[in-house]
């Protein structure tokens, strides 16, 4: 995820060191309830994460 916008600047990497591990995680406390804003969240970076596996990622959208 995110490769094209490291590329072309729109993002940057905080730290030199990276590790690539093919894998994402999004968690948060039990004790907190799930807004929708943070379900939105959940679902478009499934999504992404998906098309991207797919070949079909432009990019963040």
């Amino acid at each position: 995820m995110f490769v094209r916008e490291l590329q072309t600047g729109l993002l940057a990497c905080p730290f030199e060191t990276s590790v690539k591990t093919g894998s994402y995680w999004l968690t948060w406390l039990k004790s907190r309830r799930v807004t929708p804003a943070m379900q939105l969240f959940r679902d478009w970076a499934l999504d992404e994460a998906a098309r991207e596996a797919a070949g079909q990622s432009d990019g963040v959208s």
